[in-house]
């Protein structure tokens, strides 16, 4: 009986270890990804109260595999998840309404974070795997846009182009909402300088912004502006090198 009585003991003690190691209630948990799907790591979520009623912002940081779990919320109260970033910004925002004391939530879907506003003033598009930059240049014409172009070097690289067609367009983040009916002028709508890839035709394309993180990177006005694009993570173009044609005296042969 008494070996009975120990097993059922130690039953109990390991229901209640389980439990414990569970979720706990009234956690919220949720991934942070990028526009790939990929998981973000080291990103801090922060939950911000949405009603100044508290002070306090419970926090909680990513791990490898973009995972997030905070506990500290007051139940059935609205908070807004930002992230923060070590090198870049966003201002992808989540709302949500925390769950009571038993209970839990998970969140249904990831918060993707596709455009990274990195410190240097350079935006990555993590759905293409493109760097762009909205550079200030005043007086830009078609007669000058591709020398200014050729003598950009922000971020250190010197391989900046003009976009194409395509390349804009694709900037435009897809929205799940129901689309009105008739047609819609956006107050965001201009103009910008395109060329096709190995091509020097200039072109000044129509688009329309979407209020997307790169867009909000820089509100210069069109005419004051040129936007450029290179591929992420490529090394810059190579530059020209010097030949230097070693001298006879030099023990250099004729």
């Amino acid at each position: 009986m008494k070996i009975v009585y120990r097993l059922l003991f130690v039953l109990l003690i390991s229901a209640l270890v389980f439990a414990c190691g569970g979720k706990k209630d009234g956690g919220v948990d949720g991934k942070v990804v990028n526009g790939q799907g990929q998981p973000l790591s080291g990103v801090t979520v922060v939950f911000n109260p949405a009603q100044p009623t508290s002070d306090a912002k419970p926090q909680a940081i990513t791990g490898e595999d973009g995972i997030f779990n905070v506990v500290g919320l007051i139940p059935d109260f609205e908070y807004i998840i930002t992230l923060e970033s070590d090198t870049w910004k966003t201002r992808v925002t989540r709302k949500i309404k925390a769950p009571d004391k038993r209970g839990s939530l998970t969140l249904d879907t990831p918060i993707v974070v596709r455009f990274q506003l990195l410190n240097n003033g350079t935006v990555i598009d993590s759905k293409t795997g493109l760097q762009w930059l909205i550079y200030t240049a005043t007086d830009i014409s078609a007669t000058n846009v591709l020398n200014t172009v050729k003598n950009i070097r922000e971020g250190g690289f010197n391989d900046w182009r003009l976009p194409t067609k395509a390349e804009i367009m694709a900037l435009k983040e897809v929205t799940t909402s129901a689309p009105q009916e008739g047609p819609q002028i956006s107050s965001e709508a201009c103009c910008v300088w395109t060329a096709e890839l190995n091509s020097d035709k200039i072109e000044w394309d129509f688009y329309a912004e979407d209020g997307s993180d790169f867009w909000s990177s820089s509100k210069m006005p069109a005419n004051d502006r040129v936007i450029v694009v290179r591929t992420y993570g490529a090394p810059p173009a190579a530059q020209a090198a010097t030949i230097v044609v070693p001298s006879p005296a030099a023990g250099g042969t004729q």
